[in-house]
């Protein structure tokens, strides 16, 4: 579904480059907008400027992405030239995608900080996310996020390309620990399940797997676990959001079988007498939830909510 947004911004790009054609100055197009209460037309009037001085600002080919973009820019511009404003100019020509612009502008405003603030400027180029967010904590102002400076970053090279999404989302989990001062606990959680407990405790809407890796953005979880405790943490999500039908199918394999007393080896017997196949991954519904996984599901849900059901502890679960 195209939102009412990006059809206005199609129409508007259409209306400016069919005028244009027809011999009208940008500058008077855009000064036609005037009144308009949805145009940045301060931004938009000096990219017109900068559209009828300079030839390079109507590129052969459209851009794809906010870093070809941004290299393009670089190359072809005076220094004092703005990134925000030219990347504007190019969005009037038709260069970059109309329903992308916003996230050229962010990309382009970030460029444009990265420049403009030596302190992020390092030769290091970071292939680990949490060397790079442990950077940004050392440095960053309060004012700004991690999810913002790692797309400065992003856009001059310090981050690799194919992995921007992957630094994004450990980005916005720093921001999230940052903001979340229940997160704030001296605790430095060793092992898997108890992190589900805290995070369960606090009855939060976000998935725990997602406050699992705010807490390994703060420093709560081992550096080199992340992936782990995730995925832990997502068993634990996947139990709670089928916890009736695992609560029924627990029972009832409870009265089927003979639960033997040490550690939690019972989890297998149980789950001889479950049917996983009733179970449909949120992400991947044709694809069956392998048996180490449902164990670990079974896991959750009797430390979460179904340990009475097995009259055995925690501890004996751990």
């Amino acid at each position: 579904m195209v939102s009412e947004h990006v059809k206005g911004l199609d129409a508007l790009v259409e209306s400016l480059q069919t005028r244009r054609k027809q011999g009208t100055t940008y500058r008077q197009m855009i000064r036609d907008l005037r009144d308009d209460p949805n145009v940045d037309i301060v931004n938009l009037a000096s990219a017109a400027d900068a559209l009828e001085k300079h030839s390079w600002l109507n590129p052969d080919d459209a851009f794809e992405d906010p870093i070809s973009m941004i290299g393009y820019l670089r190359e072809h511009r005076e220094d004092s030239m703005n990134l925000g404003i030219l990347t504007r100019a190019l969005w009037i020509a038709g260069s970059i995608p109309h329903d992308q612009l916003e996230e050229f502008i962010r990309s382009a405003g970030a460029a444009d900080y990265y420049e403009q603030n030596s302190w992020l400027h390092t030769d290091e180029i970071f292939d680990d996310t949490f060397e790079m967010i442990e950077f940004l904590r050392e440095k960053k102002p309060d004012s700004l996020s991690y999810s913002y400076l790692a797309r400065a970053l992003w856009t001059a090279g310090k981050v690799p390309l194919k992995k921007q999404n992957s630094f994004q989302r450990a980005a916005a989990a720093a921001d999230y620990f940052a903001r979340t001062p229940s997160l704030h606990v001296r605790q430095q959680f060793k092992h898997p399940e108890d992190v589900v407990l805290f995070l369960y405790g606090q009855k939060n809407d976000l998935s725990m797997s997602y406050r699992a890796q705010a807490l390994w953005a703060g420093g709560k979880v081992p550096r080199k676990r992340l992936f782990y405790f995730m995925k832990e943490a997502a068993a634990a999500d996947f139990a709670l959001k089928y916890q009736d039908e695992l609560t029924r199918q627990i029972r009832a394999a409870k009265e089927e079988v003979t639960l033997p007393k040490t550690h939690y080896w019972y989890i297998p017997h149980l789950r001889s007498h479950m049917d996983r196949t009733v179970l449909k991954s949120r992400i991947q519904p044709d694809k069956p939830i392998s048996e180490d996984y449902f164990h670990t599901v079974v896991k959750y849900a009797i430390i979460l909510y179904a340990h009475e059901i097995i009259g055995r502890p925690y501890a004996l679960v751990k």
